[in-house]
């Protein structure tokens, strides 16, 4: 029995490593816990099983979680036709990063070739930008406030022409 328990707290503590999604990361961190806690029973060291579960499962994981909540992440993709770093898009990563720093926040930049209908449906953004030529395309909802002031930023700051087009947000209805 221990020899499992060892084992599953390895595989939990690589797929936690590995995990490129952070919230994931904390639950299989948790759990990997669990399974420290369980190892130090099964090892008769139950005072050192029950302070590995209150402050290994409990108090790191809601502080974990409350970190990740306050951690803000600004998610633009890049629509681009080809695999070349155009200057215009070199440019616009290097002003959607300034923008992003001047607001204190963390930039997820994602370059993609996908159609912008596509990652509207399948994506968590806060923008979607297409660069072409001497024309910059902003897409994102109005009542991200976030997208406002980016396109202020952008009119403002950027040699390229500006084009904001606002998304509708579809209220989803629970059954």
């Amino acid at each position: 029995m221990l020899y499992f328990i060892l084992t599953l707290m390895i595989i939990f503590a690589f797929l936690a490593i590995q995990s490129s999604n952070l919230m994931k990361a904390v639950i299989l961190l948790s759990s990997f816990s669990v399974l420290c806690s369980i190892a130090y029973f099964i090892l008769h060291a139950p005072d050192v099983a029950i302070a590995e579960a209150v402050i290994g499962c409990s108090l790191s994981t809601i502080l974990f979680i409350v970190a990740l909540r306050k951690y803000q992440i600004f998610n633009v993709y890049v629509v681009s036709e080809d695999d070349t770093d155009s200057p215009c898009k070199l440019d616009l990563k290097e002003d959607i990063y300034d923008y992003v720093n001047s607001i204190s926040l963390e930039v997820n930049y994602v370059s993609t070739k996908e159609p912008v209908e596509k990652l509207i449906i399948n994506n968590k953004f806060d923008s979607i930008v297409i660069c072409s030529g001497n024309t910059v395309k902003l897409h994102g909802y109005k009542s991200n406030y976030h997208f406002e002031l980016m396109c202020d930023y952008f009119e403002d700051h950027s040699d390229y022409e500006v084009i904001v087009e606002y998304i509708e947000q579809v209220e989803m209805e629970l059954v």
